[in-house]
């Protein structure tokens, strides 16, 4: 559903990553040049971008700081541009293409993330980053009639648990 467009029939915090990512995002792959990484996402102005092999499995993530830090080491000690595979973060954090707004708000309110790449099966099919998803929710709290629930549901989630005695 494009929320821009169309003002949705049921809760909008009933979508789910599919409904909301970047679809078909631009890939890496491992053997890519830094360089070519850096412009991508720079002059895109992309959070990061998936590193896919031949058959489109997720296999890293590069993102802007993994770029200026590689970039950095290369220009400060005189290096050979390195590949993506040398700076990219291996051990993925992925969602599900079904995962709940609720869930990503979740995430990136209680973890460092600043972008999710969305799987199906192990393949990468888009990306939900901060910027994306604040984008939604402004959205989906414009369309919203009364968000009161939602806004209480929200709140709960930002904060930790307390323990019942």
């Amino acid at each position: 559903m494009d929320l821009a467009t169309s003002k949705p029939s049921e809760s909008s915090f009933s979508l789910r990553a599919r409904d909301i990512m970047t679809r078909a995002p631009a890939t890496l792959t491992p053997d890519t040049s830094l360089f070519t990484a850096a412009r991508l996402i720079g002059k895109s102005g992309l959070e990061g971008a998936p590193v896919v092999d031949d058959d489109g499995a997720l296999v890293g993530v590069v993102t802007e700081k993994d770029c200026i830090t590689g970039l950095t080491k290369t220009l400060a000690d005189r290096l050979p541009l390195p590949r993506v595979a040398d700076v990219m973060t291996r051990d993925v954090f992925s969602i599900d293409e079904n995962v709940s707004f609720l869930t990503i708000a979740h995430i990136f309110t209680h973890q460092p993330y600043r972008y999710l790449p969305v799987v199906r099966g192990g393949v990468a099919i888009g990306y939900v980053g901060r910027r994306e998803f604040l984008n939604s929710m402004t959205d989906a709290l414009q369309h919203q009639p009364d968000y009161t629930a939602s806004t209480l549901y929200l709140s709960a989630v930002a904060r930790p648990a307390l323990a019942l005695v």
